[in-house]
Parts: structure tokens; C-alpha cells; sequence
């Protein structure tokens, strides 16, 4: 359920509710291996349905195994839902539930992050990314901070469903302790909520106004050229020219186009390189265009290259690769995938550093296709004085599926993680625009070809997850490996414990069915010591049945 929460369903809302299923089925589990065993199928069907348009790509199966070794990341999660809110649910449960079952799942998606396992995608804090008022908890502690807050808030109403069960279910008993637990789960799992929703909006009705720059414009005209779907060849760029002579008259302060605008290397292309210069001094402003550019070894590189009048100003070379899209992790393990999928049939070069570039007086910092995925990545060009993030990308593989627009709603949270005004120009879509605030500016669908002409508000700000970086995922790391260490010592003790003394049996009660040492009933016909019990015996030929109990021992 989670999973349409995010673009292109996009039913944010779901989100701090969508996880209740889920955190009922598991904490109903018999034992903990059931418990971690049914979280792994949390995440298997989250990642299969949020990332469903990969499956043409990886032969569909391939999609089933990815998603089955990732989904080994929820397993520690499952342990705690079920240790703090299985039955019998107590105040205390209840509150280290608040606790540890957001951290889990903050815990698991930071590892996932690891770009060579697939990077930060679908992290269950992107799906407000049109709610800005609840990005105020990204400007704190990022999207996981976010994540955190609607993981608390499922909780949350799990213990307010739990409170109204408990009043329900025993009112027969009218007992002032049933009344007490179930009144004081309720207040436990309405704060919970409470706090967990609004957390969001009172840190962004406490954020202190945004700033120019000083020696800055107020706001920059950008125009993001979305060519929209083309055949393969010259045709994109011809369309690409086109749309840009046309803004000679609306007198644009940056163009930006999108991830391989120029399908070839423009350092050995002169005739190409000399139209985008010309197009830069006919509509007076500076254009960040993207070419697959060669690398001294004959491997192609994802290049972003500001061209002036003058000709090239700058150039910054991709970080982060899309691995298996743009080169095969561990090849000595995987490399045989590339004979099977439609895995990068050789690496892309990764680049090395981020670059700032100067378009006249407006500093920008470009980031290419799945870089928008990487917070520390913006926050890394705001440290180093930004005034605008560009993300450059294509998303054409996969046309009308969701990727375009769960990619495009990355750039409205990383502008709100780092206080600065972010665009994401695509030459298919969705191409977008968002300010300091993470407030939607302008969007540019899939079925749109043309330009997307927006004022920027160069207002921004230092975040406090711009001073404190990634403490809430490493936190959540170090704590998930101290709740599983404790949830293993503490099983180890039980295991090891010697075993309690047998309980006599009650007097006047008749023989007990205890079982010696465990403390537990034995089955109906057996006594104390193990023995059957004489109401079982078989009937001595001639001699009366012996008499039976009329009521059964309690």
C-alpha cells in the first residue's frame, strides 16, 4: 500500500496509514523468525510495486531476485514490530514501538542507499514531496527524518486500534485496569500521531524567512527545453534548437537542457559545438547542455557543459552511475548478467568531485540523472555556495510508467533538505522547478514537448541538515544494531535459563495437569508426575469405572 503513495498515484496521504496492514500482520507472528519472515514480504512487495517499471529491463525475474536480497533489510524490522507491539501490549511496548520500529525502517533504507545496491530511491519520505509544510522534518534531518515521522504515525494508529480492541473486547469485565491500559494506549497512540503529522508543519512555521545572497539578483529566469519523445538521431537536437531560437525574446538568464541533449562528444564535433555557442549569444544567456563525451580511454562519460558565446566555460563529469543501467557492480559476480539483461554492456567513467559553475553571476551546481536520488550530494554544492541545482536527465528507457515522475519529485526534496532552488530539466519528462522551500514552481509532464520558462527565486537558506549531515540514518543504523544484539542476548538467556520448579497442584482441585518444570498444562489424562490420569484408564473387567470430575481443572 505504501508504494502508491509515491508519484505517479501519488496518494501522499496513504502513506501515514498505508503501513497499518502490514504492522498487523507482522506483530501477529507466533515467533520471531515468522515475524522477519513476513517483514521480508513487506519488502519484497514494496520494492516489486514502487519499482515495477524495471522489470522489462532486468527479464522480469531479475526484478523478483533484486527485490528479494533488499528485502532481507526489513527482516530486523519485522523483530522489532513484533517485540514491542506484539500481545499483550503495554504502555512500555508501546512507547519503545514509537522508537524502534520507525528506526528500523529508517535503518533499512539507509543501507539500501548504498548507491552499488541501488541508491536512495522510493524513500518513503519522497511522497510529500508536494507537501512542503511536511518537508520541514527534511530540513532537520532530511527525507529520512521525514520517513521516521509517517513510520511513528502508523504506529500510532496501530495503538489506538489496540486501545479501542481492549475497551471493546473486555467491557464485559467493567475492570478499572482494563479501563486504565486501554485509556492510556489510546493517549500513547493519538500523541504519537499527533506529533508525528504536525512535527512537519511547526518546523516549517518556525523557519526563518529565506535570504538573497548579497550581490545577488533576486530571482533568475530559467528555461528547461524538453524535446519530448523522439526517434533516435539528429532529430532531438534539431528540435532542441529550435526550442531555444525561440527564446531570443524572453530573455532567459540559464537554458538548461537535458541528460544526453547531444548524443555525441561536442570536444570532436566543432559544427555541433558551434550552434549551441550561437544559440547562447542569440538568446543572450549561457546553456547547460549534456553530451556522452569520451574519456582518455575510449569509455564514454556523462559530461554537463556550460557554453557561453565564447564557447565551453565548464564541465562536470558524472559521480554517480545507475549500476547495471551504466556499469555492472562486482563484475567478477555479475558480470555474466550482461549476456541475460539489458545491463550496460560496458562501464560508463564516473567522474570524480562536484564542480560549481558560473552562468555570469548566478553560481549553479549540476548534478546528472540519478544523482538527484543522493542528499549528500546537494548538500555538498549548498556547503560550497550555490545559488541553483540542476539536475540534468532523460528517463526515456521506460516511457508512461511511474520513474518519470517519482525521479522528478527528488529535486523538490533535496531543495528542501538544503535550502536552495533546485530544476530538473528531461527531454522526456517530467521536467521541474521548485524553490528553497521545496514549494512546486513549475512541472512539465511526459506529454509535453516545448520549454518550461520559470522565475527562481535565488532566496536561501542554511538548513540544519546542511550543519548536521546524515545523524538520523546513521543513528538509525547504530540503533538497529544494538536493539538486534539485545533481542539475541536476551533470546540466548531464555534458552540457557534452567527450568522452574514444578507447581503442586491446588488442594481440593483434584490432580493438576502441570507439566514438571515448565509450568505449562499437559494434556488432558495426564497427571502431575506424567502418569495417566485414573479417569483415563482402561476399565478393569468386573470393576466399576472409576468416577470422573464434573468440572474440569482450571
Amino acid at each position: 500500500m505504501p508504494a502508491f503513495a509515491f508519484p505517479r498515484p501519488d496518494l501522499a496521504w496513504l502513506a501515514w496509514v498505508g503501513l497499518v496492514p502490514a504492522l498487523l500482520v507482522v506483530r501477529a507472528a507466533p515467533d520471531r523468525p515468522a515475524a522477519g519472515w513476513r517483514a521480508w514480504w513487506v519488502g519484497l512487495g514494496f520494492l516489486t510495486t514502487v519499482a515495477y517499471w524495471l522489470a522489462p529491463s532486468l527479464l522480469y525475474a531479475g526484478l523478483a531476485l533484486a527485490a528479494g536480497a533488499l528485502a532481507l533489510l526489513w527482516v530486523p524490522w519485522g523483530w522489532f514490530v513484533r517485540a514491542t507491539l506484539g500481545r499483550p501490549l503495554s504502555l512500555a511496548r508501546g512507547s519503545a514501538a514509537l522508537v524502534l520500529v520507525p528506526t528500523g525502517w529508517v535503518a533499512q533504507e539507509a543501507v539500501r542507499s548504498w548507491d552499488r545496491l541501488g541508491g536512495p530511491w522510493a524513500l518513503l519520505g519522497v511522497t510529500q514531496w508536494h507537501h512542503p509544510v511536511e518537508l520541514g522534518l527534511a530540513s532537520v534531518g532530511g527525507a529520512w527524518l521525514v520517513s521516521a515521522a509517517i513510520v511513528a504515525a502508523n504506529v500510532g494508529v496501530v495503538l489506538l486500534l489496540d486501545a479501542g480492541w481492549v475497551a471493546v473486547g473486555r467491557r464485559r469485565a467493567a475492570s478499572p485496569t482494563v479501563a486504565s491500559a486501554a485509556g492510556g494506549l489510546g493517549v500513547l497512540g493519538a500523541a504519537g500521531l499527533v506529533v508525528s503529522v504536525l512535527a512537519g508543519p511547526l518546523v516549517y512555521a518556525a523557519t526563518p524567512p529565506a535570504r538573497v545572497p548579497s550581490g545577488s539578483a533576486s530571482t533568475v529566469r530559467v528555461a528547461l527545453v524538453q524535446p519530448g519523445a523522439l526517434p533516435p538521431g539528429p532529430g532531438t537536437l534539431r528540435r532542441e534548437v529550435t526550442l531555444t531560437a525561440g527564446l531570443a525574446t524572453q530573455h532567459p538568464g540559464l537554458v538548461v537542457w537535458g541528460e544526453s541533449s547531444i548524443g555525441d562528444d561536442v570536444a570532436h564535433h566543432a559544427s555541433q559545438l558551434a550552434v549551441v555557442r550561437g544559440l547562447a549569444s542569440r538568446v543572450g544567456a549561457d546553456l547547460l547542455i549534456n553530451d556522452d563525451g569520451r574519456a582518455p580511454s575510449g569509455r564514454i562519460e556523462k559530461t554537463s557543459l556550460l557554453v557561453g558565446p565564447g564557447g565551453v566555460l565548464a564541465s562536470y563529469v558524472k559521480n554517480r552511475l545507475v549500476p547495471f543501467g551504466e556499469y555492472v557492480p562486482f563484475p567478477q559476480l555479475f558480470g555474466w548478467l550482461r549476456d541475460f539483461t539489458r545491463a550496460a554492456p560496458r562501464n560508463v567513467v564516473a567522474g570524480h568531485g562536484l564542480v560549481v559553475m558560473h552562468a555570469g553571476a548566478l553560481r549553479i551546481g549540476p548534478l546528472i540523472c540519478f544523482e538527484s536520488a543522493f542528499p549528500d550530494m546537494a548538500r555538498t554544492l549548498a556547503d560550497q555556495g550555490v545559488e541553483l541545482i540542476t539536475y540534468q536527465t532523460s528517463d526515456s528507457t521506460w516511457p508512461g510508467t511511474w520513474v518519470q515522475a517519482q525521479h522528478a519529485s527528488m529535486a523538490a526534496v533535496r531543495a528542501a533538505e538544503v535550502g536552495r532552488p533546485a530544476v530538473q530539466s528531461a527531454l522526456t519528462g517530467d521536467s521541474v522547478v521548485a524553490d528553497s522551500r521545496g514549494r512546486l514552481l513549475g512541472w512539465a509532464g511526459q506529454s509535453t514537448s516545448g520549454v518550461l520558462l520559470v522565475d527562481v527565486p535565488l532566496a536561501g537558506w542554511t538548513t540544519v541538515y546542511d550543519r548536521i549531515g546524515d545523524v538520523v540514518p546513521v543513528g538509525a543504523v547504530v540503533l538497529t544494531l544494538v536493539a538486534v544484539a539485545g533481542l539475541v542476548v536476551t533470546r540466548r538467556r531464555d534458552h540457557g535459563s534452567p527450568a522452574a520448579p514444578a507447581r503442586r497442584p491446588r488442594s481440593g482441585r483434584g490432580p493438576g495437569r502441570v507439566v514438571p518444570g515448565g509450568g505449562r498444562r499437559a494434556p488432558l489424562g495426564w497427571s502431575a508426575a506424567g502418569s495417566p490420569d485414573p479417569a483415563e484408564l482402561p476399565r478393569p473387567p468386573g470393576g466399576p469405572m472409576p468416577a470422573k470430575r464434573s468440572r474440569p481443572d482450571p
